[in-house]
């Protein structure tokens, strides 16, 4: 390798890592002020090589000054609209080489072999330069590829195998590449296709709570919306009185997917089930929870919060606890069940207090 080139080579990747860097944090925050969510952001510095590769190819007489991926950014998205939603912030905040900048997925005939992504030749913007953090990459141009994650996957598994163009591909393996190109470009439509409907129906389902129809099946959207409904915030708060937390407004996913799969063990299938529930046990409910308090001795923790839903949580408590009492389930069916015999103490405690009696509701 010629010692010009390397000299050559050094002096313009100068800065760059540090560059790459700074592009990723920038764009990441970037990303994450629209609301637009990405699997990753990353970039690298074309290596000496593959530079030197690329300055040889016959197809084009190229100088190492011309070469505009020296540094390369690329942006993954989860969802193939997604692409089009970081384009647009990316057109707004950097000076974008409209002439040299390409749209794959326009220019690749539906035929043909390859992947789809948008690229974009970019520096950065002229207000963003008079920052001080940014003055030393003024002169620096970057490629800037945007793709979804079942578009980046083809392009890592074309990559890996060699084949850069269909001509070099042999004819009997051709037709199982373009098979797979069209199971991943329909993959690709379906993610977008349920997430579409995802969030039509948690719109509907807020709307159908919003509006006291319960009668709509248990899962994570739609104990989401009736946890947040006002009836169940104020037993939120409620309970995390008894309890001695503070009343945490933010909703978990995890926990929700977790009350969701207690409800639904505990023989609860609508959200109106939930409701008729708290109506039939009314003062017996909030007793038991100052009961379970009590029975387990715990302490009061001042500045710690409930997870939105902590009620649903004693509804399934609660459930259990009859049921157990009852001789209907055993100690391993208990969501607690380590805690059999405070299960017993609270119920028998809370019943005894507002029904009069050893147990039932």
């Amino acid at each position: 390798m010629p010692k010009e080139f390397d000299n050559q080579y050094e002096a313009a990747v100068i800065n760059l890592k540090e560059f790459g860097q700074s592009l990723e944090s920038l764009i990441a925050i970037l990303l994450n002020q629209e609301g637009v969510r990405v699997h990753s952001v990353t970039s690298r510095v074309k290596d000496k090589a593959s530079t030197l590769r690329k300055l040889q190819r016959p197809d084009k007489e190229r100088e190492l000054a011309t070469l505009t991926d020296l540094l390369g950014v690329r942006i993954i998205t989860y969802f193939r609209d997604d692409v089009d939603a970081v384009a647009r912030v990316i057109e707004r905040e950097f000076s974008i080489d409209e002439e040299n900048s390409v749209d794959k997925r326009v220019v690749l005939d539906p035929d043909r072999f390859g992947y789809l992504s948008l690229h974009y030749v970019a520096r950065l913007d002229p207000v963003r330069i008079g920052l001080a953090e940014y003055r030393s990459f003024s002169d620096k141009v970057f490629e800037l590829q945007i793709r979804s994650i079942l578009q980046h996957a083809w392009a890592e598994i074309e990559h890996d195998l060699g084949y850069k163009s269909a001509a070099a591909v042999p004819q009997t393996v051709k037709r199982r590449f373009s098979r797979l190109a069209g199971l991943l470009e329909l993959a690709d439509d379906e993610f977008f296709g349920i997430r579409k409907e995802l969030g039509e129906y948690q719109r509907s389902s807020e709307e159908a709570i919003t509006k006291g129809d319960l009668q709509i099946g248990i899962d994570r959207d739609s104990l989401s919306s009736f946890i947040q409904s006002g009836r169940i915030r104020d037993l939120d708060q409620l309970v995390a009185h008894s309890v001695g937390r503070e009343y945490g407004d933010f909703v978990s996913p995890p926990y929700i997917d977790k009350l969701v799969n207690a409800l639904a063990r505990n023989g609860f299938r609508t959200i109106e089930d939930i409701g008729d529930f708290l109506d039939q046990t009314r003062g017996l409910y909030i007793e038991f929870v100052g009961q379970w308090v009590k029975a387990g001795r715990r302490r009061r923790h001042p500045g710690s919060k409930t997870p939105a839903g902590i009620s649903i949580f004693y509804v399934i408590l609660l459930r259990e606890a009859e049921k157990f009492h009852r001789n209907e389930i055993s100690a391993e069916d208990l969501e607690l069940e380590d805690a059999a015999q405070r299960y017993e103490n609270a119920y028998v405690a809370a019943a005894r207090k507002v029904l009069g009696r050893e147990g039932g509701s």
